[in-house]
């Protein structure tokens, strides 16, 4: 393990990669397992093997013992999921990220996000509102937030409910000004 920190503190990130996987193979009584295959999943997502990415979080997800940890690797992989077209599976992920007690608020406003993104793209437009009004308080920093909007805006939209959709849209534009889903709000 400690070796595989200093491959990675050097720059030798393939090598890091394969100490870290070592680490992580080893399944008893190891200290380091879980942090090593967090490891191995940032390496994964980093030249782009989203199924490696995938596994290690799944690993991480089983030993985790902490919410914090738990609900990074359960959000994490549910944006795989997502990115990869597994919705469903995505959003029992995501769902469960959310009802984690221990779980940061700005990582559960990201869980929100998923949630929505997730119902957003399998077009469960009353899901996407529903989701939103049950976490008006957890809303992710601002970056994320005018996109989360603009799902719910458009799904209040889809659903006629205009008045609510226009009200979604104005705060999009009085929120986030810059942002290019204020154009389209």
């Amino acid at each position: 393990y400690n070796r595989a920190l200093a491959l990675k503190q050097t720059g030798q990130k393939k090598a890091a990669l394969a100490a870290f996987k070592t680490v992580a193979a080893s399944k008893l009584d190891n200290p380091y397992r879980e942090t090593a295959l967090g490891e191995v999943a940032a390496g994964a997502l980093e030249s782009g093997n989203k199924e490696e990415a995938l596994e290690s979080f799944n690993g991480v997800i089983a030993i985790a013992k902490d919410d914090g940890v738990l609900g990074d690797a359960l959000i994490k992989a549910g944006l795989l999921l997502n990115e990869l077209g597994k919705s469903e599976t995505a959003l029992k992920s995501f769902k469960r990220a959310i009802d984690l007690k221990g779980l940061p608020k700005e990582t559960r406003a990201i869980a929100v996000f998923g949630l929505v993104q997730g119902y957003y793209g399998k077009a469960d437009y009353k899901g996407v509102i529903d989701t939103y009004v049950a976490n008006a308080t957890s809303m992710p920093g601002d970056e994320l937030r005018p996109k989360l909007l603009l799902m719910v805006g458009n799904a209040h939209k889809q659903k006629q409910s205009y008045r609510q959709a226009i009200e979604v849209y104005l705060m999009i534009e009085k929120q986030s000004p810059d942002a290019p889903e204020a154009i389209e709000a």
